[in-house]
């Protein structure tokens, strides 16, 4: 009888499922996954430094920063000095990038009613429950590795 598949193995290849099926996505508006996702994470935590973003989705400073510049030239976000310290930028998302967002995300809720078609409402809340648990256990031991 064959082992069954690692759990981390069934998570990586849903993460590239996923990610197949949001760049796919994206093209339609010109956008790529990343930048979706930056958009996302900048509209729910507005004043974000790069620096912290950076951290938030595990990519060096400079992948951001380059992220960030696209969005900035197509005014979906824009950067200002924090006002306690003139050295960090802080991200906001512009009008223009809200309404942009909105249509992306009812794109991605459409993706996420098809990927996660066979399970059950329940079913889908334990799972998210279960992701944000060990999310939060990995960032904390990160943190106190740091």
């Amino acid at each position: 009888m064959p082992n069954a598949p690692r759990t981390i193995y069934l998570i990586r290849q849903t993460q590239l499922a996923v990610s197949a099926l949001l760049q796919e996505a994206m093209q339609k508006y010109d956008l790529t996954a990343s930048q979706y996702t930056i958009l996302s994470i900048v509209c729910h935590r507005s004043g974000i430094s790069s620096a912290d973003l950076a951290r938030r989705i595990s990519v060096t400073p400079q992948s951001i920063n380059e992220v960030i510049s696209s969005l900035e030239r197509l005014r979906l976000v824009s950067r200002q000095e924090a006002p306690d310290n003139r050295r960090i930028l802080q991200i906001t998302i512009t009008p223009a990038g809200k309404r942009l967002l909105a249509a992306c995300d009812k794109t991605v809720d459409e993706i996420e009613a098809g990927l996660f078609r066979s399970l059950s409402q329940r079913e889908l809340s334990t799972l998210d429950e279960l992701l944000q648990k060990i999310l939060a256990d990995f960032r904390a031991e990160a943190k106190v590795s740091a």
